[in-house]
């Protein structure tokens, strides 16, 4: 049984002085019909990619390892300009998560 992996916002950036900016966007992982998890994904200068918020951030990490949520959100930075909201299908197999991109085409633009 998988799982989803999704973008629900649009990737926002924030200035922070001259030199650095933040990035952020929002979304879900789809455990099954009825459990979701929502997270805050941001981008911060030095560190990447973390969550920020989450519902239920200790079964969020069991759910979906640190390199696969650093890349899943390099794979949001880079369809954002494409105006598409990407979601991903998570498999567990052999012991690792095999991935099914899937793309919903909804108008997203950086703000």
């Amino acid at each position: 049984m998988g799982y989803i992996l999704e973008q629900t916002s649009p990737v926002t950036a924030e200035a922070k002085g001259r030199q650095f900016f933040f990035l952020t966007f929002h979304g879900r992982l789809r455990l099954d019909r009825f459990r979701d998890i929502a997270f805050e994904a941001v981008y911060e200068p030095f560190d990447g990619w973390k969550i920020h918020r989450a519902s239920d951030p200790e079964t969020f990490r069991n759910a979906v390892p640190d390199g696969y949520f650093q890349a899943f959100c390099l794979d949001v930075l880079k369809e954002c300009h494409m105006d598409c909201m990407v979601q991903w299908h998570l498999e567990p197999k052999d012991g690792k998560l095999q991935i099914s991109k899937l793309r919903a085409l909804v108008s997203q633009s950086v703000s």
